[in-house]
């Protein structure tokens, strides 16, 4: 066989062993195997690195933080630095720089090391689960230094089994080392807590992620736009292992024939089924300046795209903040994945916008994110957020309102309405806590009932008499006396009552009963012929009417119902 024939046989033979073997996903392949590949954990390695250097090795350790940001690796690592013996046996106790060569680093690597146990606490709850580990603790390692039990979702232990371990935690034989590792910290109980290491890893910010990504995507020969790996450090949320696996959906998305795979921010938005940030950036502009015909037909655009409207919303919500930090604080450093023309677009915004209509459209987005996530028809319940928005983010800030009304009012230059005022609207409703003057006019020339009194010969009124069965707590007798009692006339003893009043003569005896026992003389209540007051109910609302009408003359509630269309006072207090 000639020597071509050879080379291409040998080819051939590689590449069906290549083709053979089973796909590793990236976030298996680039998994950390030394305390320096953890990435943005720099008080975690420093820590443990100094004290595997000193020999101050804890029984028990505890990592908590979000999914997929290196818990279980971390452990890994602590147990390949506790067993490590080097690649020329040169280790005789634990190290900070474990080699991953030897036989127990390769082991524990590849998840069979024998003095290694993982435990999934989710699916190994009970106190029987507690039990075997007590009495797997008790025999010595077999191959390595350290017996290292790795416990990963602990907080799914029950108490019966967290107590069976505590005192096995408190006092392990020296052989053995713990390694909780929890995304739930707060279902861990304190006295677990008090008895282990603890070290929260802490989530990677963007710009770290997109770093690590952009490595990754060198090693792997493929080219990423710096958009691309922006936008999966955003969704990701910190966590490297979702960012690693939306790279892995990108590159087999971008794989085709060609001999390059390319990786840009419009293939990242078709994996994600998110909207183009620029093209939200102008969406949220239009529905701060009431172009709610073109935000509407934006986000339908959006949708015909297969954007998804909840992921939709939380973008604007992400974006509404990032507007209300800029009305803040104008020279507050933005999130570098953004680009120039999205912080200019940002800026541009916040200038436009009062803090008032920010926060207002932060409290609506998020309320109809929920809206949203329920809704039979995500594109119409979007729609209706929007409109809200639109309409809600052109209302005059109320408190400004006032102040240049009463402002305008003193000067007698008050105008009609202001040029900001919405065309259209919904029904809006007002409660006036503080009484204008001419509603204390109204109340000043209202008669008044007589105030509650003991009983006596001169002040006993209606009003007397309800006060009295209320602190009887008769509240039927009340209603009675509320509603279907018309007085003709009322004195000591004697309550006499218009024939056109609805009250029957049970409902009758049974208050001068409740009112002789109240007031420890006997009463007797009779109907005349004569026409009556009005019922207590009716006179209320009379007056009711009368301070609302009084409260609509006044010039400052008169320009506040002018400014908020379709408005009307609903009470006064």
């Amino acid at each position: 066989m000639s020597l071509d024939k050879r080379i291409i046989a040998s080819y051939n033979k590689a590449m069906k062993n290549l083709l053979s073997s089973p796909y590793r996903v990236l976030a298996r392949s680039y998994r950390p195997q030394t305390f320096e590949d953890l990435v943005g954990q720099e008080v975690l390695v420093r820590t443990l690195g100094n004290a595997f250097s000193t020999g101050r090795i804890a029984h028990a350790y505890l990592l908590t933080g979000i999914r997929g940001i290196g818990k279980t690796t971390t452990a890994r690592i602590i147990a390949k630095a506790l067993n490590c013996t080097g690649a020329h046996d040169e280790f005789t106790s634990p190290t900070a720089t474990p080699c991953g060569v030897c036989s127990h680093c390769m082991q524990i690597q590849e998840d069979h090391h024998i003095d290694v146990l993982e435990m999934d606490a989710a699916s190994h709850t009970g106190v029987d689960d507690a039990r075997k580990l007590i009495d797997a603790v008790q025999y010595r390692p077999v191959a390595g230094r350290y017996k290292v039990f790795i416990i990963d979702e602990a907080h799914m232990l029950s108490n019966s089994a967290f107590n069976a371990l505590l005192k096995t935690l408190e006092e392990p034989p020296p052989h053995v080392v713990f390694i909780f590792a929890t995304t739930e910290i707060r279902k861990i109980p304190v006295t677990i807590l008090s008895r282990c290491q603890r070290f929260d890893l802490r989530r990677l910010m963007a710009e770290e992620m997109a770093t690590h990504l952009a490595n990754i995507a060198q090693k792997e020969h493929i080219r990423a736009d710096k958009g691309a790996l922006d936008i999966i450090a955003h969704v990701s949320e910190g966590s490297v292992r979702d960012a690693l696996s939306l790279l892995d959906q990108a590159i087999s998305h971008s794989s085709g024939t060609d001999t390059e795979i390319h990786i840009t921010a419009q293939t990242m938005r078709d994996v994600l089924s998110i909207a183009d940030r620029t093209l939200m950036y102008h969406m949220l502009q239009d529905l701060f300046t009431s172009k709610i015909g073109d935000a509407l037909d934006r986000v339908r655009a959006f949708y015909a795209e297969g954007v998804h409207m909840p992921m939709l919303a939380q973008d604007m919500l992400h974006a509404i903040h990032l507007i209300t930090r800029l009305i803040v604080t104008p020279n507050i450093t933005l999130d570098h994945t953004l680009s120039e023309g999205e912080k200019e677009l940002l800026h541009s915004i916040a200038q436009i916008i009062p803090l008032s209509s920010a926060t207002r459209a932060w409290q609506m987005m998020l309320k109809g994110l929920e809206e949203i996530k329920k809704a039979p028809d995500p594109l119409a319940a979007m729609e209706m957020v929007l409109i809200r928005f639109s309409y809600a983010a052109q209302m005059p800030d109320p408190d400004k309102l006032i102040q240049a009304l009463r402002s305008q009012l003193k000067e007698g230059t008050a105008p009609h309405t202001p040029s900001s005022t919405p065309n259209h609207g919904t029904k809006l409703s007002l409660t006036v806590h503080h009484t204008p003057s001419a509603v204390a006019h109204a109340l000043a020339t209202q008669p008044r009932d007589e105030p509650n009194a003991p009983p006596s010969e001169e002040a006993i009124t209606l009003a007397t008499l309800i006060a009295w069965l209320e602190d009887a707590r008769e509240a039927i007798l009340v209603h009675h006396l509320k509603t279907e009692v018309r007085v003709v006339s009322c004195a000591r003893g004697s309550l006499v009552i218009s024939e056109s009043s609805p009250i029957t003569s049970d409902k009758m005896q049974a208050i001068a009963q409740a009112l002789s026992r109240c007031s420890d003389m006997p009463w007797m209540l009779t109907k005349s012929k004569a026409e009556g007051l009005p019922t207590w109910q009716e006179q209320q609302q009379r007056t009711r009417n009368h301070m609302i009408e009084a409260a609509k003359n006044d010039p400052l509630v008169a320009q506040i119902l002018a400014t908020f269309v379709d408005s009307a006072i609903v009470d006064i207090t």
